[in-house]
């Protein structure tokens, strides 16, 4: 395991990179990787591929700033704070329970597969061993598969509770979402939408103006910075 330092952040925070290549649960990785490919695209309907094509379709946006609200939330840590036990067994139910093809193999086999290529990881840092248990690592081919196919799963869930927003996008952890004026609180207000929301990682708000949301959760808005906390306050 190595560090690499965030320099566009506050404080320089270290990102915690686990070097798999060369592993034998790199190799396997790789393999389930293209397995999850048409699982990964039943959950990308909200994703963008990138900042240029962003910025292109906002450029074509015409949206009047009196009738909607914009802002945008970002998952803090997403990748070690995905529950692997819950993102292994959806997985599992789409490749074995829907209409996409399974693999040649039992489901069994899959998830033991699952299992060994991202709980029984192995790595030193500081001279000591230490064992992947949760979460999904930086530097493992499954990592960011797992990732969006948790958040698609989430935002599939979302939209069954609430009417879809004027747009959402999402570019991996981050999130950009136009919702009508005075509708914004209906969006982000129910508990369960919350629960949806947040329940891989803390998540962080920000919006044009402050305002403050109050349900079985509490947004606390940071008028300067346009920075929200979300609490759980159950």
């Amino acid at each position: 395991m190595y560090e690499l330092s965030k320099i566009h952040k506050n404080e320089v925070p270290l990102r915690l990179i686990l070097s798999m290549i060369g592993s034998p649960q790199h190799e396997l990785a790789k393999w389930l990787s293209e397995i999850l490919e048409h699982v990964l695209k039943e959950f990308s309907g909200n994703c963008i591929a990138d900042s240029f094509r962003f910025a292109a379709t906002m450029r074509e946006l015409d949206f009047n700033s009196e009738t909607t609200f914009l802002c945008w939330f970002d998952v803090t840590n997403l990748f070690t704070n995905i529950p692997l036990d819950e993102t292994i067994h959806i997985c599992s139910d789409m490749l074995y329970r829907s209409t996409l093809t399974p693999p040649d193999f039992p489901e069994n086999i899959f998830l033991e597969f699952m299992k060994l290529a991202t709980k029984s990881v192995c790595f030193s840092f500081n001279d000591v061993m230490y064992q992947q248990v949760d979460g999904v690592a930086i530097g493992s081919p499954l990592s960011p598969i797992l990732a969006n196919i948790f958040l698609g799963f989430q935002e599939s869930l979302l939209f069954t509770q609430v009417s879809r927003p004027v747009r959402y996008w999402r570019y991996v952890d981050e999130t950009f979402v136009i919702v009508k004026r005075h509708h914004e609180e209906n969006f982000f207000k129910s508990r369960k939408n919350a629960e949806s929301l947040t329940r891989a990682a803390s998540t962080t708000y920000g919006q044009r103006q402050g305002c403050q949301i109050a349900n079985s959760y509490a947004v606390h808005a940071d008028r300067a910075a346009c920075n929200y906390k979300v609490d759980d306050v159950v």
